[in-house]
């Protein structure tokens, strides 16, 4: 699936981005965990910010360049990842979305494929 992008035209720190926009965050990790979970990907980028002019010919400067940050999902960190957007969806009451989370916290690790085991029956 590809990252959401949002393009914001003046340079902002993304610590204040982040606060500002957390349901946008929340937003784009909600709409990817669950197929996310189910790949055999380790890693996925859900959102891109843009920040910086949108298109410059020659810049003249550092400040104009665009700058891309990346909010990243991790299978080493899905369940750190699932509380917080759990604790995102009381907040904002949206309890449907928190019920998919809870079955996705309380479902079984997904086994790794190999070769299936032989079984000899007499």
């Amino acid at each position: 699936m590809k990252p959401k992008e949002i393009h914001i035209e003046q340079r902002v720190p993304i610590q204040q981005w982040a606060a500002e926009n957390k349901g946008t965050i929340m937003d784009a990790i909600y709409e990817n965990v669950s197929e996310f979970m189910a790949s055999k990907e380790e890693d996925r980028i859900v959102l891109r910010i843009i920040s910086g002019p949108k298109q410059i010919q020659r810049p003249k400067s550092i400040n104009d360049m665009s700058m891309n940050v990346d909010f990243i999902i991790s299978k080493e960190d899905i369940h750190e990842t699932l509380q917080k957007l759990l604790e995102h969806c009381i907040e904002v009451e949206e309890y449907e979305k928190c019920a998919e989370i809870v079955k996705l916290q309380n479902e079984p690790p997904k086994k790794k494929r190999g070769r299936p085991k032989k079984t000899i029956t007499k």
